[in-house]
């Protein structure tokens, strides 16, 4: 009775410590996550379609300023005519001196960035025997020499800001496929890139983290790599068979995790490859 009188007023004063030690953090982490970039300035590459104009969509109804940057840009002009907070900025950024434009126009007037969105993208398919190098150099000049260009770049506008990075980059880069080997390398490049990044900037208090979606509910990047709707109707068939969820995403899902990555309620969290794919990562699937 006596041992069970002690634990009783132990507990009771373990909860009262833990009560009058509470932070006001851990409080709020309690509360539901009011996402804003009320202010922010973004950049958003790859941003004509898919997952880029998904984030461009979100961050937009968030209250960002937005600079759109792509090599197509007629469907956002379209989309932003009423828009006063959003820039675009037409450029292909596989090309150093048109990246470097693009920056220096886009940031004519602020010289402040808060965060960096790397969207542009291309798939390929082929393993060894039906892979080529012009095949792998379109696929790093799109992904890894790009994300190197325009990164580097924008570092010193992101630097008095202490803003952040957020990569696309895809499940094939924390699991290769068959078949799939030139995607796979570039996806994975972006995935140590930005793991990279995180480690030389950390000092700077600039977070890079990337995510990695499953195949999604969307054409444009299939179509872009030959597929036709048939094509691409019998791919999806075969993917869902590789996503334990039994669905495949859309381009808002990865927006949302975007969103979340980029906000200060991630401020502790960088370096990271985050899954977007209903569980594709984790399954063994052939």
């Amino acid at each position: 009775m006596i041992i069970q009188r002690l634990c009783k007023l132990s507990v009771h004063k373990r909860y009262i410590s833990l009560k009058q030690n509470t932070r006001p953090e851990d409080v709020e982490a309690n509360n539901s996550l009011n996402i804003s970039f009320t202010d922010k300035l973004c950049i958003i590459t790859g941003s004509n379609s898919g997952i880029g104009f998904a984030t461009a969509n979100l961050f937009n109804q968030l209250g960002a300023r937005l600079i759109l940057i792509d090599k197509d840009v007629d469907f956002l002009k379209s989309w932003a005519t009423n828009l006063d907070n959003v820039q675009i900025v037409k450029a292909d950024l596989r090309c150093e001196d048109e990246t470097l434009k693009a920056l220096s126009c886009a940031l004519k007037k602020d010289n402040c960035l808060d965060v960096l969105i790397n969207a542009a993208g291309i798939i390929r398919f082929g393993g060894i025997f039906d892979s080529t190098r012009e095949q792998i150099d379109a696929l790093l000049s799109t992904t890894l020499k790009a994300l190197h260009c325009i990164t580097k770049w924008a570092l010193p506008h992101l630097m008095p800001s202490q803003g952040n990075i957020v990569n696309v980059s895809g499940r094939f880069g924390l699991r290769p496929a068959k078949d799939m080997m030139a995607y796979s390398i570039a996806m994975s490049s972006i995935d140590q890139f930005t793991k990279c990044l995180a480690l030389d900037l950390a000092s700077c208090k600039v977070r890079a983290n990337c995510v990695n979606p499953g195949t999604l509910e969307s054409t444009g990047l299939y179509r872009n790599a030959g597929m036709s709707r048939e094509q691409f109707e019998s791919y999806k068939k075969h993917s869902l068979l590789a996503h334990p969820m039994g669905k495949l995403g859309n381009p808002g899902d990865v927006a949302k995790a975007i969103a979340f990555l980029a906000s200060g309620h991630a401020s502790y969290i960088t370096g990271v490859s985050l899954p977007v794919d209903g569980g594709a990562s984790i399954q063994n699937f052939p």
